[in-house]
């Protein structure tokens, strides 16, 4: 016996082969859309990762400076301590018409020139501070007036320069007594 092969047989037949395309079809894109989207997490956590590694390394640097900042406030405040001292000993030295207190006030200038000053100058300081001590001993054509209001302003120079200094670039520019 033949079975008819009639318009709903082959709407059966069809019907069932375009089910299961559509279900093959379905489940690749639905693999597909899985695949994008743990793609998608796993750039979004490398991401993540990323920001966290940048966040890290700026909060390491922070309290690096912070660190430095803590370390160096006694330098700086030892330093600008210094330098009113040396300032107010070489505004003493031109200015005073007391023998004494002259005397006195160079040897405050000659020790810090000796010393103190060595610790915390800067070139320009360690130029200035030279250049007055070469005004007391008579080796220059300024007056002592203008050497020390130089100093003054090497001082202020070397305050300004310094304010932001961090620990590992204190050193750089220091003159090294020792060689």
């Amino acid at each position: 016996l033949k079975s008819p092969r009639g318009l709903s047989d082959k709407l059966s037949r069809h019907a069932t082969a375009l089910s299961m395309l559509l279900a093959v079809l379905g489940f690749m894109f639905g693999v597909v859309q899985y695949q994008k989207q743990q793609q998608e997490n796993r750039d979004a956590a490398n991401e993540r990762s990323k920001k966290e590694q940048q966040a890290a390394k700026e909060q390491a640097e922070q309290e690096r400076r912070s660190r430095d900042r803590e370390f160096m406030k006694p330098l700086w405040e030892k330093q600008l301590q210094t330098y009113f001292l040396a300032s107010e000993a070489a505004a003493t030295i031109a200015t005073s018409t007391d023998p004494a207190t002259r005397e006195k006030a160079k040897d405050i200038f000659w020790m810090l020139y000796h010393g103190p000053l060595v610790i915390v100058e800067s070139p320009a300081v360690s130029g200035a501070m030279k250049a007055f001590g070469n005004g007391l001993n008579g080796d220059t054509n300024k007056s002592l007036k203008t050497l020390s209001l130089e100093l003054a302003s090497a001082f202020q120079e070397s305050i300004i320069e310094g304010a932001n200094l961090r620990l590992d670039e204190f050193r750089k520019g220091k003159f090294d007594y020792r060689k």
